[in-house]
């Protein structure tokens, strides 16, 4: 009885880490489908494409503001890493993601001190200079783009036909079945 006990402990256990990080999986895997589906690859190279100090700061800031859990995060950076964004960027808003959220800031303070997250905030951002640094000392951009093709080959099982959205303005996707669709045919990890 004992044995049973034990395994319907771990799989309660199962039921509510599924509950609680479910929705966090759900909406990083709707933004990856979003990015690839709805963002231009040149509108994306523009923005984030570079390895200098601006497209570092702007992919933190939109890793930090990402609020997703780690594994939702992994599927944003891949889609981003695709669609033509650097190494270095995909990395920033991948640590950003996880070290550098807002609410996780909130929570730490309360419960730990402002001590503990300023260190935890001062310590992702020397964490994310670091991983920047080194990329541009030991990733050449010919590496990058192998490890792109790579990624893109990877991905060809999941290629489906677009509707177009990417032409359609913000609000017209909102309201469009098709952009939509094009983002569920993309919904994946």
């Amino acid at each position: 009885m004992f044995v049973l006990d034990r395994i319907g402990d771990g799989l309660w256990n199962a039921v509510q880490m599924a509950w609680e990080v479910g929705w966090a999986l759900v909406l990083g895997f709707v933004l990856s489908g979003v990015v690839q589906a709805w963002i231009p690859r040149s509108r994306l190279e523009r923005a984030l494409g570079g390895r200098g100090v601006r497209e570092l700061l702007l992919s933190t800031g939109l890793g930090a503001a990402s609020s997703s859990c780690s594994y939702a995060a992994i599927a944003i950076a891949k889609s981003l890493f695709q669609k033509g964004a650097s190494f270095a960027s995909v990395m920033a808003f991948q640590f950003a993601s996880t070290n550098l959220v807002f609410e996780i800031g909130i929570v730490m303070w309360i419960f730990l001190g402002w001590e503990f997250t300023l260190a935890e905030f001062v310590g992702g951002i020397f964490l994310i200079v670091f991983m920047w640094a080194g990329v541009r000392l030991l990733i050449t951009r010919r590496l990058e783009e192998l490890a792109r093709q790579h990624a893109l080959i990877a991905a060809t099982g999941h290629v489906h036909h677009m509707a177009g959205a990417e032409q359609l303005t913000w609000r017209q996707r909102l309201a469009s079945v098709e952009a939509w669709s094009d983002v569920a045919h993309n919904f994946r990890g």
